[in-house]
């Protein structure tokens, strides 16, 4: 009887750990199918930087979070426009290609223009009309289709020194009505340093803007492209003109970050400069005291076209067989929340109208005075034979840094 109790208690053991072993294998089998069911969905993202990377890491960690079925793979593209360029090409004929694409303006200029990007029209109907701000969608079309949708503005924001302009008893321009009255305005600027020798520049305008080419001098285009017509580019309208004109007037500094040690606006050497707004945010993270010395000129509404942007947009390759995940991850990057996190994280500008008001009411950055730049920002309108135009221009202010 003790034997058959041992025996009994022998099987029911080897019965249980038989049991478990199955369970645990059944389970890891499971585990397993459930990873060979996901979907890879692979993301590039041209840039560079540390805190980009971990804002796209931490970003993909939430999305796989509410969508189980999908892992994404992130490759993060380093380098100038060109070489990234001929990486992305290179790869794409070695069959690696992407999903979903993060492009600089130059590279989005080439992709959509040369057919590899999916046209987001019927997308971008899913949302209200005024969700985007609308130069996050509107410089995107090519051809009347929408191939990307920009998740970073960086306008050229109009900046004064306000203790500069105190020094030399200058007052600050107000508001920015037309173009007249700034011409006026700065012609007073100018004809006071010349009447009291000071050793001084008024203006600085920085030459990697536009890749390089400040944008009052692309106007240039009309002259020198025979029988341009003027109405394939509407930017190019009579007050960027007179813009233009009025630069060319004063003695303005152009300056190089690779090729000075000093920035000549924010050394003290200016009284007022034009930088890109992720400028004017990096200094005064670096230093707050730098919200109390700097002014931005505000717009008057959209009166003019002043503020020329190196635009980032989001993209989904054409040849991709994943475009629903691909739209899925469009709704995750473009709602509130996201949008938000970029902004504190990466300081890129909102994107959403629902999220100005939040945006106005920082009391950490002058947002009130930028968001007019942000709203009526612009980039020249993508172009199959844009590079041809610009190869064209006469650009004073690169032919004095290029003679250093």
């Amino acid at each position: 009887m003790e034997l058959t109790k041992k025996t009994f208690l022998s099987i029911l053991i080897i019965v249980i750990v038989l049991g478990v072993v199955y369970l645990l294998y059944n389970h890891q089998s499971v585990s397993v199918n459930d990873e060979d069911d996901r979907i890879t969905l692979n993301i590039w993202v041209k840039d560079s930087s540390n805190a980009v990377y971990t804002y796209f890491t931490q970003a993909i960690e939430r999305f796989e979070k509410v969508n189980s079925n999908i892992n994404v793979e992130l490759k993060m593209i380093q380098g100038s426009d060109t070489k990234t360029l001929n990486y992305m090409n290179t790869e794409i004929i070695n069959q690696v290609s992407p999903d979903v694409l993060c492009l600089s303006l130059h590279n989005y200029n080439c992709y959509a223009t040369e057919n590899r990007l999916y046209n987001l029209n019927d997308y971008i109907g899913k949302y209200e009309e005024d969700y985007f701000v609308e130069s996050a969608v509107d410089y995107g079309v090519y051809n009347n289709n929408l191939y990307g949708i920009a998740y970073c503005i960086d306008p050229e924001i109009l900046v004064y020194r306000r203790d500069f302009l105190s020094d030399i008893n200058i007052p600050v321009i107000n508001e920015i009505q037309d173009i007249k009255s700034f011409e006026t305005y700065m012609a007073d600027i100018n004809s006071h340093f010349i009447n009291d020798n000071l050793d001084k520049v008024a203006f600085s305008i920085p030459t990697l803007i536009s890749k390089g080419t400040f944008f009052s001098s692309f106007l240039h285009i009309r002259d020198n492209v025979p029988n341009y017509n003027v109405t394939k580019i509407d930017v190019f309208n009579n007050d960027l003109l007179a813009l233009s004109a009025m630069y060319k007037s004063f003695d303005i500094v152009p300056y190089d970050y690779g090729k000075v040690g000093l920035h000549p606006f924010f050394s003290g050497q200016a009284a007022y400069s034009i930088e890109p707004l992720s400028s004017i945010y990096y200094y005064i993270e670096k230093d707050n005291n730098w919200l109390r010395n700097i002014g931005i000129v505000p717009l008057k509404d959209s009166a003019i076209k002043f503020s020329y942007s190196e635009h980032k947009y989001i993209s989904i390759m054409d040849n991709t067989n994943h475009k629903e995940e691909a739209e899925l991850f469009f709704d995750f990057f473009f709602s509130s929340s996201e949008v938000l996190k970029r902004y504190h994280s990466l300081n890129m500008p909102v994107v959403l109208n629902s999220l100005m008001d939040y945006y106005l009411s920082d009391i950490n950055y002058n947002n009130k005075e930028l968001s007019a730049y942000i709203k009526n920002s612009f980039h020249y309108p993508i172009s199959s034979d844009m590079d041809e135009f610009l190869d064209k221009i006469d650009n004073v202010y690169d032919l004095k840094i290029n003679k250093q």
